[in-house]
């Protein structure tokens, strides 16, 4: 079950590692330079925030040191950078050190914040305009949040002492890190990386140096063990200082974003290349846990009969795991990676490999990338469609919005379609209704890929709200016979289980319920009389999608689906069972806190 924690900080009690992991990881270095007129100061500070996956949650803090003169206040501004925007919202600093959470972020705010127009201001008494300032940025693939006390050491540490820090670990395996420390009780001695997991010592793994207040690396480097450490919670930064020689302050390195990872697969990256015409596209996400990756992928055209497919470790092409499809598309969920593969899975190092009788070696494959920006997925289906289409074509897709919210680059593959493929789109519309026509999409055979710009920020949030679909027309469905939204947020947590003893169902039925109402948590029950590729989804009154509960192909039987509700807000909900044989209900339940 999966599950996503918001952790408010207060400083002098910050909370170790079970820190929050979100959406979406901005990181800001702040400094005079940013500041519309420098100003000079040798201040410093260090941010982060992070996007929660219902989007409009954001967990904060920022460390400052060294102004020139009294601090006085600080605010979340609106403003290009280098440019003075309005006040958005105040910070409350306890000492050097902010932290908290903004609950129901505007959506113009949330766009602010991806467009790289959202920035935090220190005003002094000598700078009542500002003395620093840092612009928030997106990080892509693991971004790290730290959050440092002396809470964190082992034993605690009852000093005043904070600070804040990020880092990230790009895909060449090097890290980018900042920290910024203030009131230390005592002269800092050293810091370190260290490797440990929450309330542990470790040994040190990387000297760290700080100027002053602030230590700054772009191109740091561990032993891949330690990577993986990392990436599972188990390193820490410790600040020595020396009246605490063992350490004054430290900050576990959380992992604070969703890693989205995208292929497109043909002949030319086979080893060695074909000519092939067949095509794919694929998209991974790992669980937060780092245990797991949830996936799927379609392909199309294969030149000869297929017969098989897996993962491949690069550059040995070794086997690591396979994948079942069932048609053209697999979809499925690998537990239990490996460490040293993981650490593969964020380098690039792992591809999808798909065999034909006539290219027994692989006739298409694709290296997983980590998204480069904001990824979002997209699985296509006839029962998505308004009405239900009752199809066996499929398809899978992926987006990706760069750093300046302004680019949209796509990629789709699609099959099995029951007539000629007629035309393509983005709609604007929320899951189960129909909507207009806001971006053509041109189809090479099976496959699409391009770039969307222009876009207004109307459309911006409706694709952060999980509103923009792709729907495929052919002759026989000319209004549309496959769709699928664009998706960014998180599932809630979901558990799915055959109910044993009861047989094979007489007929399609979907029970009501139960609690109902119920907090947070409530189990669903539906019955299959046959197999087909069954989508359970969960939208608000508006008509918004908030969850997909199951989207995957089931054997006939009777399923029970247990809900965890705790990220949605009280009210009533709908919930619609669909398959693709055309088959649709839908019941309403409560959602009482």
């Amino acid at each position: 079950m999966k599950r996503f924690i918001l952790v408010f900080s207060l400083v002098g009690l910050l909370l170790p590692a079970p820190a929050a992991r979100g959406q979406v990881f901005f990181v800001a270095t702040v400094d005079q330079s940013q500041e519309p007129s420098p100003t000079g100061s040798q201040g410093q500070g260090t941010a982060w925030a992070i996007l929660a996956s219902d989007l409009s949650t954001l967990t904060y803090r920022v460390t400052y040191a060294n102004l020139d003169s009294t601090f006085t206040a600080a605010h979340f501004h609106v403003g290009a950078p280098g440019v003075s925007g309005p006040v958005v919202f105040p910070l409350t600093f306890e000492g050097t050190t902010t932290s908290g959470t903004w609950s129901s972020v505007p959506d113009s705010i949330v766009r602010a914040l991806l467009q790289g127009r959202l920035y935090v201001n220190i005003h002094s008494r000598a700078r009542p305009a500002g003395e620093i300032r840092g612009q928030f940025n997106m990080v892509s693939g693991a971004g790290f949040s730290i959050s440092l006390s002396g809470d964190q050491e082992n034993p605690a540490v009852a000093t005043g002492s904070s600070g804040t820090g990020w880092a990230w670990l790009d895909t060449t395996g090097h890290i980018r890190y900042r920290a910024t420390i203030a009131g230390l009780s005592d002269t800092l001695t050293a810091a370190h990386f260290h490797s440990a997991a929450p309330g542990t010592s470790g040994p040190v793994i990387h000297p760290v140096s700080f100027a002053d207040s602030t230590t700054q690396d772009t191109a740091a480097t561990f032993a891949d063990s330690l990577l993986v450490k990392m990436l599972k919670g188990g390193v820490y930064l410790n600040v020595h200082s020396k009246a605490h020689p063992g350490g004054e302050i430290r900050g576990q390195l959380v992992q604070a974003n969703g890693i989205r990872l995208v292929a497109w697969l043909d002949g030319l990256q086979e080893n060695p290349p074909n000519s092939s015409e067949a095509t794919g596209s694929a998209w991974g996400k790992l669980s937060q846990d780092m245990s797991s990756l949830t996936y799927r992928a379609t392909y199309a055209q294969l030149e000869s009969t297929f017969t098989a497919s897996h993962y491949h470790l690069a550059p040995t092409g070794g086997v690591v795991h396979p994948v079942t499809f069932t048609g053209n598309t697999a979809e499925g969920i690998w537990n239990n990676i490996a460490d040293t593969l993981l650490l593969a899975l964020i380098k690039g190092n792992l591809y999808l490999n798909i065999h034909s009788r006539d290219f027994p070696g692989g006739e298409i494959r694709g290296f997983l990338k980590v998204a480069q920006g904001l990824g979002f997925t997209i699985g296509l289906d006839g029962s998505q469609e308004n009405p239900a289409t009752g199809t066996g074509a499929m398809g899978t897709g992926w987006a990706v919005l760069d750093s300046s919210a302004a680019r949209l680059t796509y990629r789709a593959t699609v099959a099995g379609l029951s007539d000629e493929m007629r035309a393509a789109h983005f709609h604007s519309g929320a899951a189960g209704v129909s909507g207009p026509v806001v971006h053509p999409v041109s189809f090479d055979d099976s496959t699409t890929q391009g770039t969307w710009t222009g876009f207004p920020d109307s459309i911006l949030t409706r694709l952060l709200n999980g509103e923009i679909y792709l729907n495929v027309h052919s002759a026989t469905h000319p209004g549309g016979e496959i769709r699928g939204s664009l998706l960014i947020r998180e599932p809630l947590s979901t558990d799915v289980e055959p109910v044993a003893g009861r047989g094979i169902p007489a007929s399609f039925r979907l029970e009501q319920n139960y609690p109902n109402p119920f907090n947070p948590s409530t189990a669903i029950e539906f019955q299959l009389a046959r197999a087909a590729h069954v989508s359970l989804r969960v939208f608000n009154l508006l008509g918004q999608e908030v969850a997909t509960l199951v989207n995957d192909a089931r054997q006939a039987g009777v399923y029970r689906v247990t809900f965890d509700a705790s990220a949605l807000a009280s009210g009533v909900y709908f919930y619609r069972l669909a398959t693709d044989n055309g088959v649709i209900a839908s019941k309403k339940m409560m959602l009482l806190k």
